[in-house]
Formats: C-alpha cells, sequence, structure tokens
C-alpha cells in the first residue's frame, strides 16, 4: 500500500513539474507586437498575470479601437504621447491608454522604463499614423 502510494505521489510530482516547464516556457514566449504588416515592440515579460502573447493581443486590439475613434482628423506622430502618471510611465494616443511601461518591460529590455518607453514612443509613431484601423496580415 505505502509503494502504491509512493509511486503515486512521484509520478503526481513528474506531472505537476512538467506542467510548470510548459507554463513557463510559455510565458516567456515573446509577444512580437505588428500593426499594418510593421513590427512595433516585442513584449519579453508576463505582466499583472498576462503572458507577452496575451500582451501582444490586447495592444493590438487596443490600437484597433484607437484608430477606430481617432480617424478624424487623422492621428499625427505628435498625437502619441510617453506620460508619467503616478508614478507609472504609459503611452498614449490622444488621451486614450495605448501600453503601459512596467518594471518587468524594462528589466526585460536591459533598460529603465522611461529609455523602454521613449524606443517603444519612436515605434509606435512610425507605425501608427496612417495605419488603417483594421490590421493587415502581418509576415512575421
Amino acid at each position: 500500500m505505502k509503494l502504491r502510494l509512493v509511486a503515486w505521489l512521484m509520478a503526481l510530482g513528474s506531472m505537476l513539474a512538467l506542467a510548470a516547464v510548459a507554463s513557463a516556457s510559455q510565458s516567456n514566449t515573446a509577444g512580437r507586437l505588428a500593426f499594418d504588416g510593421r513590427e512595433i515592440l516585442t513584449f519579453r515579460a508576463t505582466v499583472a498575470g498576462f503572458s507577452p502573447k496575451q500582451r501582444e493581443g490586447i495592444i493590438e486590439e487596443r490600437i484597433t479601437n484607437i484608430l477606430s475613434e481617432t480617424e478624424h482628423p487623422p492621428l499625427r506622430a505628435h498625437d502619441i504621447r510617453l506620460v508619467r502618471l503616478n508614478n507609472q510611465v504609459l503611452i498614449t494616443v490622444r488621451g486614450h491608454l495605448l501600453v503601459t511601461v512596467s518594471k518587468l518591460d524594462a528589466r526585460a529590455n536591459s533598460g529603465t522604463r522611461q529609455t523602454v518607453g521613449l524606443i517603444w514612443l519612436r515605434h509606435f509613431r512610425t507605425v501608427l499614423p496612417g495605419a488603417s484601423p483594421v490590421p493587415k496580415k502581418n509576415a512575421l
């Protein structure tokens, strides 16, 4: 009886270890955010329980919504801003939240929130003006 219990516990422990490894590898999969076929940034960190891939999907949806709401007048680069608010670094588009640059993002990109935010801001300013609300299939 004890031998059977020990074998069962070892099997359960092995399954849990494999599940943890699989979960860690999924959450560490980079989320490459591209819009209108052009790469903007790569999420490398899980933040607030959202994997890089999940964060990519959330931001794609935000971009689509923002572009739909801000078509008139057309979006310009200076409409996209880096904002510090309550010790957070945010990128906004005409007052709409686009993305928060977290401490984990900064660490994963070997920089500070401010420097990573400035890099992301430059990429958003290059891609979003002139982009259509419905993204083209990316070639990534």
